[in-house]
């Protein structure tokens, strides 16, 4: 599950498949650490993070990060290298060996759903007043069904099958009598 850190969605992870993780999204974790750092700095730490990410393994991303993070220190940033230095761990399990080169690109974001999240938003400013809470959740159901069956029925995100190997092919099904 790729996430921003909130304590929510981090609790649910347990009660998810085994092997689920949770991990910090890139695009929340890099504007996490940028707001600590002054504008004179910014285009700097910003071309600096974006090379931590652009490492082909997890442990030359950790090693990188020491080195940005060092710089940010020398740089007087201390609280924008104490915060790459708490969140780079969780942040890039995408280059963990584990996951195709292929698919890292789509599993490092939650770009889809915050696409999503803005097309809700965008619909439900339009109308002015909703008559009741019911209306407003009319709305947005309306538009991830949309969403679900034009949008991203014919198109794969990411195919995970190169990833693990699929569970419900471990069940046999028709011996135990449920299909």
């Amino acid at each position: 599950m790729v996430g921003d850190r909130c304590a929510g969605l981090v609790a649910t992870v347990d009660s998810m498949p085994p092997k689920a993780g949770c991990r910090r999204c890139m695009v929340h974790f890099l504007r996490n650490v940028l707001s600590k750092v002054p504008p004179t700095h910014r285009e700097w730490a910003s071309a600096a993070l974006k090379a931590v990410f652009a490492m082909e393994s997890r442990e030359s991303a950790l090693d990188k990060a020491g080195t940005v993070a060092a710089e940010m220190e020398a740089r007087r940033l201390t609280a924008a290298a104490n915060r790459l230095r708490e969140g780079i761990g969780g942040t890039t399990t995408c280059l963990l060996p584990g996951f195709p080169d292929g698919r890292r690109r789509r599993i490092r974001t939650n770009d889809m759903i915050e696409r999503l999240n803005r097309e809700i938003g965008r619909r439900t400013r339009v109308v002015e007043s909703f008559p009741d809470g019911n209306g407003a959740l009319m709305l947005v159901r309306a538009r991830i069904r949309y969403a679900a069956a034009n949008e991203w029925s014919n198109r794969r995100y990411c195919v995970l099958s190169s990833c693990y190997r699929p569970v419900w092919r471990e069940f046999s099904f028709r011996k135990s009598g449920r299909f």
